[in-house]
């Protein structure tokens, strides 16, 4: 983690290689299959929109991430994750502290389910308020257009 940023390993192609083998002896024993539910964590497969997301980044930045492809449960509890467990609860820890800067950022951001209502309720009203603003204003230029030409 460089900043707020994440950068992970770009070939999960070998991982993937790495775990079929099964008779690597450079990695201590469970490694490999850590690293791959870590990488998976952070792009999972549930969904067809997830699943599309994952692509885009692969395409984007020309990463391997074929190692989150694979169709099994997900363990999500951190102690099951004895190399990378503790960087992922600092991980976890800045993700929720972190807040939405951009409004597409807060339009996206549905972890506060209150926020994002008052966000869209603010967005209708100013719509809503901005279209009688221009109807007001338009009818009063034809009421003037009128008046001064009687």
């Amino acid at each position: 983690m460089v900043g707020d940023r994440i950068k992970f390993f770009r070939h999960t192609g070998a991982v993937q290689r790495l775990l079929a083998l099964k008779y690597s002896d450079i990695y201590p024993r469970g490694f490999l299959e850590e690293l791959a539910l870590s990488i998976r964590l952070f792009f999972p497969v549930e969904g067809v929109r997830t699943r599309r997301r994952t692509r885009r980044i692969e395409q984007k930045h020309e990463v391997d991430l074929e190692v989150g492809l694979r169709d099994e449960l997900l363990e999500r509890r951190l102690e099951n994750y004895p190399y990378f467990g503790d960087k992922l609860r600092v991980i976890w820890r800045n993700y929720d502290r972190s807040e939405p800067r951009r409004l597409k950022q807060w339009w996206f951001d549905r972890r506060r389910k209150y926020q994002w209502v008052g966000l869209v309720v603010a967005i209708v009203s100013f719509v809503v308020t901005a279209i009688f603003t221009i109807i007001s204003a338009v009818t009063g230029i034809v009421d003037v257009w009128q008046e001064s030409r009687l």
